[in-house]
């Protein structure tokens, strides 16, 4: 059992695949591989990754958002990027990490409440002359 093996049926698991269906691909893919042991592999991987330190579990958070904040960025997306940004620091807040001046700054426009603004009605075009008398000519 190596460890692409393991990354592989870890990848059968976040998609959402059923316990049978994964032990069937696990078959199919390496017949010479136990499917029990290598779901044991993977769920003692999420183990491990659910007793991290709240502190690690919280920068893996912000730098994913990061990630996506760049990715975001790159497709033109930026309502998504603005939610990224908004996303890390909610994070930052809530783990009271330190933040530099700058920073906050940078946060205190993008999460506060948005003015509400006026709601106008477009006007109607205004029409040239030789329209006015077109229309005119039209209804005689």
């Amino acid at each position: 059992m190596n460890a692409d093996k393991i990354k592989t049926v870890r990848g059968y698991v976040l998609e959402g695949n059923q316990l049978q269906d994964i032990e069937e691909k696990i078959r199919a893919d390496w017949p010479s591989e136990d499917p029990a042991a290598l779901i044991e592999a993977v769920l003692s991987g999420f183990t491990k990754t659910g007793t991290q330190s709240k502190e690690v579990i919280e920068g893996f958070c912000i730098d994913a958002a990061r990630d996506l904040y760049r990715r975001m960025l790159a497709v033109g997306d930026f309502a998504g990027a603005l939610s990224a940004i908004k996303e890390i620091a909610r994070l930052r807040q809530k783990s009271g990490t330190k933040q530099d001046e700058d920073f906050d700054a940078l946060l205190s426009g993008l999460t506060a409440e948005p003015e509400e603004t006026p709601i106008r009605t477009p006007k109607k075009p205004k029409r040239k002359k030789h329209e006015k008398r077109k229309a005119k000519t039209d209804m005689d």
